[in-house]
């Protein structure tokens, strides 16, 4: 689930000055420190590494290119710091990490059980036809998803429950759970599709 122990090595995880994992961060004023201190966004870098990791490596499949990606959000997220305005930085952060996934060229990869991660316990007819399609179908049918829709599945994939999915997202725990619903559903249709042309045209 969430905040495995991966590290990237480029220098921003090494400050001596943030909190420990799974203590309560100032998310806003941290980053409002880093604008002029780099060394003031290692907590945020070593709370969010981990969980960033795991959606670019479900979406490319690869380990390598996965930590390349998770660098490049990071880059991007110190570059445009001064456009974070307040609010919910899980949020901001994570259009950041969709936004650079859906300009990213994914080359075909071996498969990583992709909607495994997305699988719910007890599954619907909706889950159930997903898992017989590529991982790679799935990648493309996700980055088609409405931005707020790849957020909702990102967060929800990564362990954080409805009520804390709707604090970052600014929607209840009932929106949360239908726009899921929803995008589970637009998924399952979309590679529907796909997997007929395919069978048309093999």
């Amino acid at each position: 689930m969430r905040r495995r122990g991966h590290r990237i090595g480029n220098g921003i995880g090494n400050g001596s000055d943030g909190a420990a994992t799974g203590e309560s961060l100032d998310e806003e004023l941290i980053a409002q420190r880093a604008v002029v201190d780099l060394a003031a966004f290692a907590p945020l870098y070593r709370q969010y590494l981990p969980e960033i990791l795991a959606l670019c490596t479900r979406r490319v499949g690869n380990q390598t290119d996965a930590e390349d990606l998770a660098a490049e959000v990071f880059r991007k997220t110190l570059a445009n710091l001064t456009t974070f305005h307040g609010g919910s930085f899980r949020k901001w952060l994570y259009t950041i990490a969709i936004n650079t996934l859906r300009d990213h060229a994914a080359r075909p990869a071996p498969p990583t059980e992709l909607f495994a991660a997305f699988s719910d316990p007890a599954p619907g007819p909706e889950e159930l036809a997903l898992r017989a399609v590529s991982d790679n179908e799935v990648r493309a049918a996700l980055a088609r998803l409405p931005e707020a829709c790849q957020l909702v599945i990102e967060l929800r994939s990564q362990g954080y429950h409805c009520d804390e999915v709707a604090a970052t997202v600014g929607h209840d725990a009932a929106w949360v759970r239908l726009t899921h619903h929803r995008a589970m559903e637009r998924l399952a249709r979309d590679l529907g599709v796909v997997r007929q042309r395919r069978m048309r045209h093999g």
